[in-house]
């Protein structure tokens, strides 16, 4: 009886933390763009509106295509709720042609010799994302989780209003929307 018993407070235990005290994660795939074109190499977080839970980050590929993680498994999503939605950009990583066996000094040579490479064919000309989106504090942006189908997050370059109240959020500068994806 006392074996039965503590398995189940152990199995009880198990389920509480794997799961997020119960709750399940959903997929959340979409797409970013800034003036109509993708966004490529941005990061895209979603952030709990409540403060309580576990927020979600994915990175957009050449087509602005983001998957959300909330752990390190890729792409397993978040869980359901409200979320800010928060969008950074930095300068892409450096094609270094690394093989195995570099020691250090031949790694910091490698990284200096492309860094100057790019810096003398121009340099790396980054979006230039608006900065009210790059906080929780300030983005406009919202999402619910599950949504209808794909994220899809149209930034404009220019910067939005801010929100005519304090603690109210606005979304019709930014043309965010769910599009309802049926067939998969």
């Amino acid at each position: 009886m006392r074996i039965r018993f503590a398995y189940g407070i152990l199995a009880a235990t198990l389920f509480a933390t794997g799961t997020g005290c119960g709750g399940h994660l959903v997929k959340v795939q979409g797409t970013v763009t800034l003036d109509g074109q993708p966004l490529e190499g941005a990061t895209v977080m979603f952030i709990p509106v409540d403060g309580v839970g576990k927020p979600g980050v994915g990175a957009t590929d050449q087509d602005g295509v983001f998957e959300l993680s909330s752990s390190n498994k890729p792409q397993d999503g978040v869980a359901p709720g409200d979320y800010k939605v928060v969008i950074t950009i930095g300068e892409p990583r450096l094609e270094l042609g690394l093989r195995s066996g570099f020691t250090k000094g031949e790694l910091e040579g490698a990284y200096f010799k492309a860094k100057a490479e790019r810096d003398k064919a121009g340099g790396v000309q980054v979006p230039a994302i608006p900065a009210a989106y790059k906080q929780a504090s300030t983005t406009p942006l919202q999402q619910h989780v599950p949504p209808e189908g794909p994220v899809v997050i149209n930034l404009p370059s220019a910067a939005p209003e801010p929100p005519k109240r304090p603690g109210r959020v606005r979304q019709g500068d930014a043309d965010f929307k769910v599009k309802n994806q049926k067939s998969r």
